[in-house]
């Protein structure tokens, strides 16, 4: 997987932070504490992690913008309840599938 990300540029936790954002860009809306462009993808170099390592984390907020129609910011708790399961949330598979969608477009559909 790094030398497919390689060859699209992508070498370090900040370039892939992008790539995600960009890709990921449009289907929520930001929240507070998102990462660049309001995606909820954070490099892990934003955490401390060594810069050239591909990580990023993934807020579980990602999820609260496949809630359904009706939620808005205004009207979604602060928080998911403690012990929530965020995958049963309404759309989140759908959210999962725009994730890995993104991750396969970057390494030609390739897992390893």
């Amino acid at each position: 997987m790094r030398s497919r990300l390689a060859a699209r540029g992508i070498r370090d936790a900040p370039a892939l932070e992008a790539e995600l954002v960009r890709g990921l860009a449009g289907h929520r809306p930001p929240r507070a504490g998102d990462g660049p462009g309001g995606t909820g993808v954070l490099g892990g170099h934003r955490f401390g992690d060594d810069p050239h390592a591909l990580r990023v984390r993934l807020a579980t907020d990602l999820l609260a913008g496949a809630r359904g129609p009706g939620h808005t910011p205004e009207t979604e708790p602060a928080a998911f309840p403690e012990g929530a399961d965020l995958l049963e949330l309404p759309g989140a598979a759908q959210a999962l599938t725009q994730v890995q969608s993104v991750l396969a477009d970057l390494t030609d559909g390739s897992s390893h």
